[in-house]
């Protein structure tokens, strides 16, 4: 397990698989046990705690703005999936490449999916356009 201690040092006792994602919670949660673990004698100064503030600030602003632009991707893939719609195209199958035209685009759960001849087939498997 990964920690860090009261004067901000890693400390390992475990390999860790996989990515350690420090979010907003964990930013907050590493910030209050570091005011509480402080040595009241010299407590930490009031320019370093600004700081920390001002990096909390900027962490929180990037995630609302990382969800914003991944919302304006998947707006962005809806509009131009439906401009698909009555186009011909080639598609991708593991039976063979397929020519048809598109009836519709649906959004499902493992991504937009374009629709030929009552089949679903997705958005990454067009090969051609017309």
């Amino acid at each position: 397990m990964t920690s860090i201690n009261a004067v901000g040092s890693w400390q390992s006792s475990q390999t860790i698989t996989g990515s350690v994602e420090l979010g907003k919670d964990s930013f907050l949660q590493l910030l209050v046990t570091q005011l509480r673990n402080q040595d009241p004698l010299q407590p930490m100064e009031d320019k370093e705690f600004i700081a920390q503030l001002a990096q909390f600030s900027s962490l929180e602003q990037l995630q609302n703005m990382n969800a914003n632009l991944g919302y304006f991707m998947d707006l962005n893939i809806l509009h131009q999936a439906s401009l698909l719609v009555g186009r011909e195209v080639d598609v991708f199958t593991e039976d063979g490449d397929i020519t048809g035209v598109i009836s519709e685009v649906r959004f499902t759960a493992e991504g937009p999916k374009i629709v030929i001849d009552g089949e679903e087939y997705f958005l990454t498997d067009i090969l051609k356009i017309r």
